[in-house]
Order: C-alpha cells, then structure tokens, then sequence
C-alpha cells in the first residue's frame, strides 16, 4: 500500500515538473479574454513585426481612433499585429520582453494543444484562489473549461495582474507587473469597428474542445483585413512570410511551413547555432539558460529579408492535426 501510494506521489510530482515551465510561459497572459487572447497567440509567432507595430506607434501618436486602424491595415504586417495596434498596453506589454514573445509564440506552433491546455490549468487555479470571478468588466464561465468574455461585447477591458498575487511563488517571465489584479482603460473596439456585431464579433477565437484557433472571416472581410478563408470561420495556419527570419524552435516546426527556410538557415541568419527548443526539457525553469539562447538578438527588427508573400490560396490549406494559425490577407 505504501509502495503504491510513493509511486503515485511520484507520478505526480513529474506531471506537476512537466507542466510547470508552460504554466509560468502563459501565466502572464492566461486571463485575457478568450478573444484577445487567440489574437495574442498568432501575432506572438511574429514577433519582429511586433517590435515594428510599437516603433510605429510611438511614431504616429497623432492617429486615433478609426484613422489609426486605417493606417495600420496599411502596414506590411500580419493582421493579428495590424489589429493589435487596438490595444496599445497589450502591444507594449509583448514588447517588454521580446524573448518571452517570442518563446511564447514557439511554444504555441510547436504544442498548441499542451499550451492551451496550461492556460485552462493556470485559469482554474485561478478561479480555485478566488482571483478569477466575473465583474462588470468581464465574463467568467464554465467549470473544467473556463471561459472569459468581454461583459459587452463591443468593450474590451485589458486585465493587468501579477502572477504571484494569482497564483503564489513561479518562475514567471519578469515583465514589470504591477500589484494585484486591475483593468487597463476600456478598448472601445465597437467604436474603432463599426458595425462589428454584424459581422460575427472579433476576429480571433479559440475552440478548447478541439485545441484550435479560428479566424471570423466575416470580420476579416468587411474591416478590410483582407477576407480570410471560405465560410464564416477558418482555422489559423501560420504563414511564415511573416516570421521574418526569426529561428523556429526547431526543425520539425520550420519543416511544417512550406516556402520557410531552413531551421539552420534561420540561425545562421543571426550568427547563432541551432538552440534546443526549452519545450522538449519541460522540467526546466523558463528562466534557464535554454529559454534565453532560444530567442534570436531583436536589435534590429528588418535585420533578415522578408520572405516573399505567398498566395492567398496557401493560406487555408486543410488544417494539421494540432490546427495551426495563418494569414489572412
């Protein structure tokens, strides 16, 4: 009986290591609501153009509103990052720590079904502590799958937390957190788009059953975004014409991508050999060494050539098993 009960307590101890370095990944972003939080996946996979959109940004304060919209559809970035301009603490906070952006991206092409799996444990936990309820601000639904929903639909409040007043002690990404758990000021996204119910709501969603990120056409059709897949929604594919020479976390991921280069390519590109993913020793802090060496230098965001853009068509290609992420232009 004893003997059965250590080997339990052992299985669960190397459960718990195993998990851990993706909980404290996705704790900082773990309570967003649903839809800014699939929003936030995809663009996290292009992390240079998300050092572009904030040097943008601050560089044309004068925008507001829908002409800040406008300009940003212009811009030669993925629409994930385009819409991302919506939401300017978000875009600072991914900005704070690139390597972290970047890591979190990797981790969600290379174990999309492990990560939102660790985001469901993390909102759970948080839930169980008494730091997740619903307010005015946002919805919290559901028991082994929690949900989180703007409380109007057309008004997104951005939560902003520290992780160890919502969970305790981590190894979480060190990102300048604040006390407590508070709200930035409202995004009125029925304002920037107008008519936006109409359309099916935002344009990110995810499916936790099914472990899948999907795309609102609807959304991306009418707003200017480019259209998007056949039918209302899509599933994500990833296009890598928008990595922007940045290494994926390795060979297997790189090979998923048609017209990608090389893993090895990748990070000769940035003078730096092939880094073990972080994610294949999951016992192992993000704060290793390993978590550092993954993410490539982003001292300069157009150091390596664009790759060029594929055609519309590649983009809704039969989604794989894991369902990935993908442009919609």
């Amino acid at each position: 009986m004893r003997r059965s009960i250590f080997c339990g307590f052992l299985l669960a101890s190397a459960m718990l290591a195993q998990t851990a370095p993706l909980d404290d990944l996705v704790a900082p972003i773990a309570l967003y609501p649903d839809t800014l939080l699939a929003q936030v996946l995809a663009a996290s996979t292009y992390p240079l153009e998300i050092v572009e959109a904030q040097q943008w940004l601050q560089q044309n304060r004068a925008f507001q509103g829908a002409r800040l919209m406008d300009a940003a559809r212009q811009q030669n970035w993925d629409p994930s990052v385009q819409a991302l301009v919506a939401f300017p603490s978000v875009l600072a906070f991914l900005n704070s720590d690139i390597r972290w952006t970047t890591d979190l991206g990797n981790a969600f092409l290379s174990q999309q079904a492990d990560l939102m799996d660790a985001v469901q444990r993390m909102r759970v936990r948080a839930r169980d502590n008494g730091r997740l309820v619903s307010t005015p601000q946002h919805t919290v639904s559901g028991e082994s799958t929690i949900e989180i929903q703007p409380a109007n639909p057309q008004v997104v409040y951005v939560p902003s937390y520290n992780p160890a007043y919502v969970w305790g002690p981590g190894a979480y990404p060190p990102l300048g957190y604040g006390a407590g758990f508070g709200f930035n000021p409202a995004v009125l996204i029925g304002a920037l788009f107008s008519g936006l119910l109409s359309f099916g709501g935002w344009g990110w969603g995810l499916n936790w059953l099914l472990h899948g990120l999907f795309l609102n056409n609807l959304f991306f059709g009418h707003f200017g975004f480019g259209g998007g897949g056949l039918g209302a929604h899509s599933l994500w594919a990833h296009n890598p014409g928008h990595r922007l020479g940045v290494a994926y976390p390795n060979r297997m991921v790189a090979s998923r991508f048609a017209g990608a280069r090389p893993y090895q390519s990748y990070n000769r590109a940035y003078n730096r050999s092939p880094a073990p993913s972080h994610y294949s020793a999951p016992a192992r802090s993000y704060r290793s060494s390993n978590y550092r060496e993954a993410a490539p230098r982003m001292s300069s965001p157009r150091a390596a050539p664009r790759v060029s853009r594929q055609s519309h068509s590649s983009h809704f290609k039969a989604p794989r098993s894991k369902g990935h992420s993908g442009k919609h232009r």
